[in-house]
C-alpha cells in the first residue's frame, strides 16, 4: 500500500492517514513480519519507530529488500526481474501493465517469501494473476485495447493509470476516459487540475471526462496541449464517442470513482459496437 490521499476528506492528512494504517501492527505478534513500499517516504520513516520485523519492497528505492529492475511492458503483460537481498534473482511476469501492478506483484512475492514459501515458485505463480472485477482488467476488443479500471479513483491511481496507458506499445491512438475522483476534500480542484496536465504529458491523444469536477481536468489538459479534450454531461454520449472514434490499433483506459459508475460507458460502447457489426453482416 501507498500513503496516498483517498480518504483526506475524513483524516485530514496523509500523516493520520499513516497513523490509521499502522493500526494494523496492534494486532501483529512481536515476531511477525510487516511488508512495506519502500518507495513510500512515510512508510519507510515510520518503520524506525516500529517494534516488530520489516521487509520492504520497492522499484526506485534500490536499498529495499526485495526490487524490481529490467520492467519491460508489452501489450497485455509486463515483465520484470526481482531482485531479493535474501533468496536471489528470479524472472517474473504479470498478465496487466502498469509500474503499480509491478508494486503489488513485490508486496505479494514479499509477503508470501518472508512467510516461508518457495521464492522460485512465488516469482512463477505471478504469472497466473488475474485482477479482480473493474481493476485494471485488460480486454482484446475487437483489436482495441480496452483497461476496465473503474472500481475506484484517486490521485494516484488515476496517475497511474494515465501512464499505464502511455506505456503500451499500441499502434493507434491512447484513449484516456476519466471520471470524478471523490472524497478529496480540499485537494479535489487541484487534483483534477493536475490530472488533465499529467495526460498531456504523457502523450495522451484523446482525453473524455466526465462529472463535475472533471471539467477542470479537460480545461487543463486543453491548455496543457490535448486538443481533443472533451467534457461530456451524459454517458450516452461518451459511448456514441467511443464507437465512432476507435478502430483496431488503438488503446482505452476507464478510470473514475466507484460512485461514478464508469462502467454504464463500458457496457454502452461494446453494445453499440456489437450493433454496428450487426448492421454489416
Amino acid at each position: 500500500t501507498t500513503i496516498g490521499v483517498s480518504h483526506l476528506e475524513l483524516l485530514g492528512s496523509r500523516e493520520n492517514i499513516l497513523k490509521a494504517k499502522l493500526e494494523i501492527t496492534e494486532g501483529m505478534p512481536i515476531d511477525g513480519v510487516l511488508v512495506i513500499n519502500g518507495d513510500d517516504e512515510l512508510l519507510m520513516g515510520a518503520r524506525e519507530y516500529l517494534e516488530i520485523e520489516t521487509a520492504t519492497f520497492a522499484i526506485h528505492n534500490t536499498e529495499a529488500d526485495v526490487v524490481a529492475k529490467d520492467i519491460m511492458t508489452r501489450p497485455m503483460s509486463t515483465e520484470f526481474t526481482i531482485a531479493d537481498t535474501l533468496n536471489g534473482s528470479f524472472k517474473a511476469m504479470i498478465p496487466c501493465a502498469g509500474e503499480h501492478n509491478v508494486m503489488d506483484a513485490l508486496a505479494a512475492y514479499t509477503l508470501a517469501t518472508r512467510v516461508g514459501l518457495d521464492p522460485q515458485k512465488c516469482a512463477e505463480a505471478l504469472s497466473s494473476y488475474e485482477p479482480a472485477g473493474m481493476r485494471q482488467k485488460f480486454v482484446d476488443f475487437g483489436g482495441i485495447t480496452v483497461i476496465e479500471d473503474c472500481y475506484n479513483a484517486s490521485p494516484e491511481s488515476m496517475s497511474a493509470a494515465i501512464h499505464t496507458l502511455s506505456s503500451l506499445p499500441n499502434e493507434g491512438l491512447k484513449v484516456a476516459v476519466l471520471g470524478d475522483m471523490l472524497e478529496l476534500g480540499d485537494i479535489s480542484k487541484e487534483a483534477h487540475m493536475q490530472a488533465g496536465i499529467e495526460a498531456a504529458k504523457a502523450g495522451i491523444d484523446i482525453l473524455l471526462c466526465y462529472g463535475e469536477n472533471m471539467k477542470l481536468c479537460a480545461d487543463s489538459a486543453k491548455s496543457a496541449g490535448i486538443t481533443s479534450a472533451v467534457h461530456f454531461e451524459s454517458k450516452e454520449e461518451m459511448s456514441n464517442y467511443l464507437e465512432k472514434t476507435l478502430h483496431c490499433g488503438d488503446a482505452v483506459i476507464f478510470k473514475a470513482s466507484r460512485a461514478i459508475k464508469m462502467e454504464d460507458v463500458i457496457e454502452g460502447f461494446y453494445a453499440l459496437c456489437k450493433e454496428r457489426r450487426t448492421e454489416l453482416k
